[in-house]
């Protein structure tokens, strides 16, 4: 495999002189390099959805909303999101696991088949406690025809994404709803509010399934095939056909300006997200308050119709107009539902994911960093040593490996009181030193390879994910619009024929 060389602020006088590492640990090495005016500070790695206010009545505030720059820096390469070459999948020996891949786990095969949950289902257990259980089917569109059927809780599709998220960190692994909603399941007041709860569980859920059946790397897991198959015990702890990782393209690595320009446009992304989520709650909110007025007024009509006023006849018409409306706003707020808020709160769930995939390539960057220092550091040290400078205290250059120049340099000091021979002490040192060069150019070669297939993934799977969003958001769009043009339509139609009798 090639890599073309690596653009690199971060090997700065300046950034070196703040590095601090201790190799035994690798967290507490990654946690401990920082970087001056990084765009990438620990507390910024997740950031807080946006405090967007929240507005009272009709009046919505957007003061906060600012456009976007004019001509928008392009952000990454052009890659073909459905190939597993470009998402350093080796494809060379690939093993068949199962007939699913051949069928509905399969590229070219997803229009012509779906997985739908078709039922949620609660269960009583011995304890005395309950939970729900989502009856998963398998369905060739072509006839409708179901092929299989499954049941799975919650817990084991927060198993699934869990192990997806840790098998591919720096992939986009899509969303489940949250745990709080079963909170708010079991503390809920009414059957209707609890009913509607699960149905907006069965569709994210659904959504997740079919997000899985149409990734590249998701869609040839064998583990994500046992999860929809009836009877299939699968596990979280492996993936019994594994996918093995591996490229011969030549990579230009992200670098971290090029991956804080990522984070900033998520950062965009999740700012107008949660806020049209806002808006749009509102919206909902006062068009189910309307609904209940419609539905206040048509019995109010009602009673007066029925007075014997001479025209109680157009009061019965205004009567069925509060009935009809509230029938169809409660329609439009289960679309609104179903087809906005829905993709809205994905995709805010989306972004965070897509925000730990940049935190989990950064961990990557840094540990080659890391490893790059300490072998420019090894070697500054062997010229030294072979200069015969080797017993200076300064003869390793400082400001790399704090506690292991001590170590050296106490060493250094005893050896030279006990040496019965310093030529064969310092030739020791120099093959030792060498052996420890061998060793972290293998491990810089080993990490530059990961770091490689990393940043072709997270390169892959960003453009997936705009591609995704895009469509998304404009078949959402297309559907708001459809909304109000229906609406506005049933009004003029309504009210025209309540005219027409009245005139009559």
């Amino acid at each position: 495999m090639s890599f073309q060389p690596v653009s690199d602020p971060l090997m700065s006088p300046d950034y070196m002189e703040d590095i601090n590492i201790n190799n035994n640990d690798e967290e507490e090495n990654i946690s401990k390099i920082t970087h001056k005016n990084s765009e990438f500070d620990n507390n910024d790695d997740f950031p807080q959805k946006p405090n967007l206010p929240q507005s009272a009545g009709n009046q919505i505030d957007c003061s906060f909303i600012t456009p976007p720059e004019p001509n928008i820096k392009k952000l990454l390469k052009t890659a073909d999101i459905n190939s597993l070459a470009e998402y350093g999948i080796d494809t060379r020996d690939r093993v068949h696991c199962c007939d699913l891949l051949d069928n509905i786990f399969k590229q070219e095969n997803y229009n012509d088949y779906t997985i739908e949950i078709t039922q949620a289902e609660k269960i009583n257990d011995f304890f005395g406690s309950s939970y729900i259980v989502y009856t998963i089917q398998a369905i060739k569109k072509d006839g409708h025809k179901i092929l299989f059927e499954t049941k799975r809780r919650y817990s084991e599709f927060d198993m699934l994404q869990k192990h997806l998220i840790a098998r591919f960190p720096t992939l986009i692994v899509p969303p489940i709803p949250g745990k709080s909603n079963i909170i708010e399941y079991a503390t809920g007041s009414g059957k209707n509010q609890k009913d509607t709860m699960v149905e907006k569980r069965k569709r994210m859920l659904q959504t997740f399934l079919n997000r899985l059946r149409n990734h590249p790397v998701f869609s040839c897991m064998h583990i994500v095939h046992l999860f929809i198959q009836p009877g299939a015990q699968w596990s979280s702890k492996q993936d019994i056909i594994e996918i093995k990782e591996g490229t011969d393209k030549i990579v230009s690595c992200i670098d971290e300006p090029r991956l804080a320009i990522i984070k900033d446009k998520l950062t965009l992304c999740l700012k107008y997200i949660t806020a049209m989520y806002n808006i749009q709650s509102e919206a909902c909110k006062n068009l189910q308050e309307l609904s209940i007025l419609y539905s206040n007024s048509g019995e109010i009509y009602n009673c007066w119709s029925m007075e014997r006023e001479p025209y109680a006849p157009i009061l019965d018409q205004f009567r069925k107009a509060g009935e009809a409306f509230y029938a169809k706003l409660q329609s439009i707020l289960q679309t609104m539902d179903n087809y906005i808020v829905d993709i809205l709160v994905q995709y805010i769930r989306y972004v965070e994911i897509a925000f730990g995939v940049c935190k989990a390539y950064r961990n990557k960057y840094l540990r080659f960093q890391q490893i790059s220092q300490q072998l420019d550091n090894k070697r500054n040290y062997l010229k030294h040593m072979e200069n015969g400078n080797a017993h200076e205290p300064s003869a390793e250059p400082t400001g790399g490996i704090g506690i292991e120049n001590n170590i050296l340099r106490f060493k250094s000091t005893i050896n030279s009181f006990i040496d019965n021979d310093p030529v064969i002490t310092h030739q020791k040192n120099i093959t030792n030193t060498k052996d420890i060069i061998g060793q972290l150019e293998q491990d810089q070669e080993s990490q530059l390879r990961l770091l490689a297939i990393a940043s072709l993934q997270v390169d892959t799977d960003i453009q997936r994910f705009e591609k995704e969003r895009k469509d998304d958001f404009i078949n959402m769009f297309k559907q708001y619009a459809i909304i109000h043009r229906d609406l506005d339509s049933f009004k003029y139609e309504f009210w025209s024929t309540v005219k027409s009798q009245i005139s009559s």
